[in-house]
């Protein structure tokens, strides 16, 4: 069989294998199917072999088809042959074909065996000449392949493969490509690379059947390395590896990038590798199957190109690089020229460059590629598009950080139009007929009565007319309104925008990012368990984690209690209930006064208004600056001195000498806290005018799933999105309210639902059903959770909401926050709607209907 096959005559192979397929082995069904290939048959191999498909033998041959064809699929077979041998470790058939897989990578006709192929040659259970190469020393090849030539009837196989071995001038009669392929065995066997680059170039020259010219190429990639041609074997790989992705598998790429950097670091004029595509390309094979360890020089590699291309930017190739590359320059700029690579280009300055140009590189990739498969050109399209709902998501995400301090004025105008308009109308009759004693009148009896040594002035800080007192009740009731109005006020925004779960995560998630601090169980459990650092102790007793795990939760603690103080007595407005609020809106009687005297003069209610709520934006304006100073000084200082701390306690403990990389977390940890309080400090500024853009509803979910997994760094949270077919595009006034309404939707899924673990998905889906709006956000939940106690907290949630109870809470923080979602819905957006909470076979769901009049964009 092996020597019909030798000498081509492949239609006798098949016919041997399926007379005496009862004794078919793994090696015969080598020869078998390379025969099929080679005789171009049309059918399947399972079929042309008249093997079942579904028995192991027949697996095994689709499967071994694919690889030996170095098919588009012959990556996913070679895998699940492998995990058949692994299976089947212990027998003979399994070692066999180990051996058929590692002679791709590893042929042992030219190198010498691993140890793994030498230990399989033993443990297979048939004799063929081509185990010479791995059973025995080189010195015993020969002799081991002259039992088969010199056998009763000689083998032609054995003497073919003698004269691989050295051991004969001669080669029987054969196929020119068998001798051609012969040559270059033997050339290179003997140390000759040269030569056998030679033969090997001619038979790949000479057209052989694709396996033929596919293992050629992959011995003169080896040829040529050995020779010392490190830029050939790079442009013969990469053509390989841009044609066929299966060759990352089986190419020497490790040995590639091992010659490469011999002259990684020498002037380009005096590199035959520097600023090579294929060199690039080979780079990328390496991170891709071997090791992301050479990544660094990737980046080198990618900005060598532009250098010896004359570019300042990828986009710049297709104009440069020759034709005859097409090929390379097309797999360059869609594989290397990737964010993560071209963010190393000191051109490229900020993310958003960067993804802007990768936006350029893939246009340029639809116009090179135009004639590649329709699969290919939507890959392009989906990228495109995910570049720029990431874009317009952190847009989005930037501008509703600048839209933090919000005050809805227009209805404090009129919720306080009806309460004050009469009250102003009376302020200004007394303003224009003098009808009460005037402040100079009453300075003046103060100084005649203080010369009258027997009277005693007590002056109290309360109005001195009716006028004043009529003043002081209209601009304090615009003053509460303005801060503490549960629809419209600032105090229920700072709540629902800030205070409600944004100040928590933000400046909790660099130390959930470093795996420093862990969630609180409740009051009486404390908190989890940190894993990840207990993992890593090597501590058999117990005792020391015991005592590394109280540093950590302490830790956490104190964390969460700094946290906890800015949320509920710093970042209020300042009242009896919270004397230490940085907000102020304080109205002494001097203030009053002079604000009487200031204002008096207006004569309409609407520019009385008008200038009362400017004076509030005043004292806002300052009230920020102070809020600003606190969190970059004392506020700043609290979180560096906890993580002072533990860092100290730790070290004294001696963790830091069994666990040093918890010092490089609390190293990092603090420049990280210092950005997170700069990101807080920056939600305080008097919000921007932004003309929102009309948007799809999508963009704010994606603005909020992103949030949330910033904020959740420990959690892998797997999402996904389903709106109308046809999109569904919003007025862009409401981006804020929307995004702000979702976030706190998804927020609250991963708090409740991702507790206690490390993986949560969520699904949002929208419906459209003429003019009402169904969102739906479904999160699952842990196995072990109770549900009947989660039951009972959605039968709460669903009979307060809207309700009184419910709306006191509007600037409160804790629990599940349905009551900004109530105030988001109802003030923010003005919408009518219901909403229904409820706990579903797949976990935990909550449902808002809701009208989209005068809130979705319609085509006029």
């Amino acid at each position: 069989m092996l020597d019909n096959y030798s000498t081509g005559k492949y239609g006798a192979v098949l016919a041997q294998f399926i007379s005496d397929s009862h004794n078919a082995t793994v090696e015969r069904l080598n020869i078998a199917l390379r025969s099929h290939i080679l005789s171009t048959a049309p059918e399947l191999p399972s079929i042309a072999l008249g093997l079942d498909s579904k028995t192991i033998l027949g697996r095994i041959a689709t499967d071994l088809h694919e690889v030996l064809c170095f098919s588009d699929g012959a990556t996913d077979a070679r895998l699940r042959l492998t995990k058949l041998c692994l299976t089947h470790a212990t027998s003979a058939w399994a070692a066999a074909l180990t051996l058929i897989l590692d002679r791709q990578r590893h042929d042992e006709r030219v190198k010498p065996p691993t140890r793994a192929q030498r230990v399989n040659a033993l443990r297979c259970s048939s004799e063929h000449p081509i185990l010479a190469f791995s059973r025995t020393d080189r010195a015993q090849t020969e002799k081991y392949l002259e039992g088969f030539a010199s056998a009763g009837t000689p083998s032609v196989t054995a003497s073919a493969l003698l004269f691989v071995a050295g051991g004969s001038a001669r080669l029987p009669s054969l196929p020119k490509h068998r001798i051609e392929h012969l040559n270059a065995l033997r050339y290179m066997r003997s140390g000759e690379p040269a030569p056998g680059a030679r033969s090997l170039k001619a038979l790949v020259e000479s057209a052989p059947p694709s396996v033929l010219r596919n293992e050629a190429e992959l011995l003169l990639v080896e040829s040529r390395l050995a020779s010392g041609d490190v830029a050939g074997a790079c442009e013969l790989a990469a053509d390989l590896f841009v044609e066929r992705r299966y060759f990352g598998l089986v190419l020497p790429v490790g040995a590639l990038i091992a010659a490469i950097m011999v002259g990684h670091n020498r002037p380009m004029s005096k590199s035959d590798t520097r600023g090579r595509i294929s060199v690039a390309i080979v780079f990328d094979i390496y991170s891709r199957f071997v090791s992301a360890d050479r990544d660094a020089e990737r980046a080198d590699s990618f900005n060598d190109v532009l250098k010896r291309f004359g570019a300042r930017r990828a986009s710049e190739l297709s104009n440069v690089v020759p034709a005859e590359q097409r090929s390379q320059l097309i797999y360059f700029l869609r594989f290397v020229c990737i964010p993560q690579v071209m963010d190393q280009s000191l051109v490229l300055d900020g993310t958003r460059v960067v993804d802007d140009e990768r936006l350029a590189v893939l246009q340029n990739l639809t116009d090179l590629a135009a004639e590649e498969t329709p699969q290919i050109l939507d890959a392009f399209k989906d990228e495109i598009r995910e570049i720029r709902t990431r874009q317009v998501v952190k847009d989005t995400t930037l501008k509703l950080d600048q839209s933090k301090i919000y005050v809805n004025i227009e209805g404090i105008r009129r919720a306080t139009d009806v309460l004050l308009r009469e009250t102003w109308t009376r302020y200004r009759f007394m303003v224009e007929n003098g009808s009460d004693v005037e402040y100079e009148e009453v300075d003046r009896f103060v100084v005649s009565a203080q010369e009258d040594s027997d009277v005693f002035v007590l002056t109290l800080n309360t109005p001195y007319t009716e006028r004043a007192a009529v003043f002081k009740r209209i601009v304090s009731e615009i003053r509460d309104q303005f801060t503490s109005s549960k629809e419209f006020g600032l105090n229920s925004n700072l709540s629902a925008n800030i205070r409600h779960g944004y100040v928590l995560r933000e400046l909790r998630a660099p130390l959930v990012a470093r795996t420093l601090v862990t969630n609180r169980i409740s009051a009486e459990k404390g908190y989890q368990t940190n894993n990840y650092w207990s993992e890593k102790l090597d501590d058999d007793t117990g005792i020391r984690d015991g005592k590394l795990q109280a540093l950590l939760s302490d830790f956490s603690a104190k964390i969460d209690e700094r946290i906890d103080y800015l949320n509920r007595s710093l970042l209020r407005i300042r009242s009896e209930a919270s004397p230490e609020g940085l907000f102020n809106y304080t109205l002494s009687d001097k203030a009053l006064r002079a604000l009487d005297e200031l204002w008096g003069a207006l004569e309409t209610y609407e520019e009385f208004i008008g200038e009362v709520i400017e004076a509030m934006w005043q004292a806002t304006e300052h009230n920020l600056k102070n809020v600003r100073s606190r969190l970059s000084g004392a506020v700043l200082q609290e979180f560096i001195d906890a993580i002072d701390e533990l860092d100290g306690c730790l070290d004294g403990a001696g963790f830091k000498e069994d666990l040093p990389a918890i010092g490089d977390a609390l190293a990092m940890a603090r420049s990280d806290v210092r950005a997170a309080v700069d990101r807080v400090s920056s939600w305080f500024t008097l919000s921007a005018a932004h003309d929102y853009a009309d948007f799809d509803l999508e963009i704010a979910v994606e603005a909020g799933l992103a949030s949330v997994r910033a904020y959740y760094a420990d959690l892998e949270i797997e999402s996904s999105y389903v709106g109308p077919p046809d999109g569904m595009l919003l007025m862009g006034w409401s981006l804020p309210a929307v995004a702000r309404l979702l976030f706190q939707l998804l927020d609250n899924a991963a708090q409740h639902g991702g507790r206690g673990r490390d993986c949560l998905t969520i699904a949002v889906t929208a419906e459209k059903n003429a003019d009402s709006l169904l969102i739906r956000v479904l999160n699952d939940l842990p196995e072990d959770l109770l549900r009947e106690d989660l039951a009972t907290t959605v039968a709460s949630i669903n009979a307060d909401y809207g309700q009184a109870k419910a709306m006191d809470l509007i600037g409160e923080e804790g629990g599940s926050g349905y009551s900004k979602v109530w105030k988001l819905l109802r003030a923010d957006l003005k919408r009518e709607h219901d909403i229904n909470v409820s706990l579903v076979d797949d976990g935990f769901q909550v449902e808002i209907l809701m009208n989209l009049g005068g809130l979705e964009c319609r085509p006029s």
